[in-house]
C-alpha cells in the first residue's frame, strides 16, 4: 500500500480527537502502520521502530535500537541526515523531511531506494522524540518513469 505523508499526518491529525482510546491502543497503531516508523531521540538514537520498518530496511527490531538513525542512511548523505534531524529538533513541527536532494534509505544489505520522509514530534518527560514516518517509493518511481504503452 503506498500513501503519501500528507495522507498519513491528516490520519493521524484526525485521530487525534480520539486521543483517550488511542493512548491504550497506541502500540497496535505503530505495529499495524502501512509505513515504516521510527522514532528517535533527540540524539537521533533509534527508541521505537515497527513490523514495517523490519519488512523494509532488512533489520531486526533488536539490531535497530539504540542505534544512531545513520544506520538507515547512506554513508554519503548522512551528515545532511544529521543536520536536518539536528534542525528539527531545534524547531519542532509536522513536516516533510525537504533535505534538497531525493531522500534515500540504505537497507541491512547495503542496497538502496527512494523513500520520502515526514517528520513529527512527541513531547516527553526526557524530551522530544522524532516520530520518521518512511514510505519506499520505487515502486512509485517505477510506475512514473515506464514509458507510456
Amino acid at each position: 500500500m503506498d500513501m503519501s505523508i500528507e495522507v498519513l499526518e491528516a490520519r493521524y491529525t484526525e485521530a487525534a480527537g480520539a486521543l483517550p482510546e488511542i493512548e491504550i491502543k497506541f502500540p497496535a497503531l505503530l505495529e499495524s502502520a502501512p509505513v515504516a516508523i521510527v522514532i528517535v531521540d533527540g540524539d537521533c538514537r533509534i527508541v521505537h521502530v515497527n513490523a514495517k520498518t523490519e519488512q523494509m530496511f532488512g533489520y531486526q527490531r533488536d539490531e535497530l535500537f539504540e542505534q544512531t538513525f545513520e544506520i538507515l542512511v547512506p554513508e554519503r548523505f548522512r551528515s545532511t541526515y544529521v543536520e536536518h534531524l539536528a534542525e528539527f529538533l531545534l524547531h519542532p513541527c509536522a513536516r516533510p523531511m525537504d533535505l534538497g536532494l531525493d531522500p534515500v534509505g540504505r537497507r541491512k544489505d547495503g542496497t538502496e531506494f527512494p523513500l520520502e520522509v515526514g517528520l513529527s514530534y512527541i513531547r516527553t518527560r526526557r524530551g522530544i522524540l522524532v516520530k520518521n514516518f518512511i514510505v519506499d517509493i520505487a515502486e512509485r518511481r517505477r510506475s512514473q518513469e515506464a514509458p507510456a504503452s
